[in-house]
């Protein structure tokens, strides 16, 4: 009976030991790489590189992994700029040289991130053909998000109103026949 219950003991503590390795490695796998690890790279990339075919894309992908490698070290650089904003603003005994000299950091750390991207785009605009080129200057000229219109012009009534398929139906009505 005391050997059922010392294998018992020790197959828990080995369990224990065994998840907690593993999550400790599977945590610093998530942690260097983030959560796409295993994600096709095809599929983050900027919204520019996806008008190309798939085997440029994939001829293009190791300059726009390191483009986004370099983006996020700066994302990091902006963040930590920020915090740094929060502590000045939230210090006990309020310094306004700190909080200047930490919007200035800022504003150098913003400034770089766009230099760096507007490099980055020279490069990757630089390495299409012609008339890759072409394809891209169409995609840039369509509005990625919702239209806007000038103050004085109202949007058109048929676009504030929901299509008539997009009417809620209820549950004891038949679903309209195909037409």
């Amino acid at each position: 009976m005391k050997t059922n219950k010392l294998l018992l003991v020790l197959l828990v503590i080995s369990l224990a030991l065994n998840l907690t390795l593993v999550g400790f490695l599977v945590g610093q796998r998530i942690y260097q790489h983030g959560f796409a690890v295993t994600a096709n790279p095809i599929h983050h990339m900027p919204r520019w590189a996806l008008s190309l075919e798939l085997e440029r894309r994939r001829a293009l992908l190791p300059m726009l992994r390191q483009q986004r490698q370099d983006a996020r070290t700066q994302m990091r650089a902006i963040r930590k700029a920020h915090k740094a904003i929060q502590q000045a603003v939230a210090a006990e005994d309020f310094d306004q040289a700190e909080l200047a000299t930490s919007l200035i950091e800022l504003r150098a750390r913003l400034g770089d991130s766009q230099r760096t991207s507007h490099d980055d785009f020279v490069n990757f605009v630089s390495a299409l053909t012609a008339k890759e080129r072409q394809d891209l200057a169409q995609q840039l000229r369509r509005p990625k998000g919702p239209r806007h219109h000038p103050p004085d012009e109202k949007p058109k009534e048929q676009w504030r109103q929901p299509p008539s398929w997009h009417e809620p139906q209820h549950r004891d009505e038949e679903p309209p026949a195909p037409q």
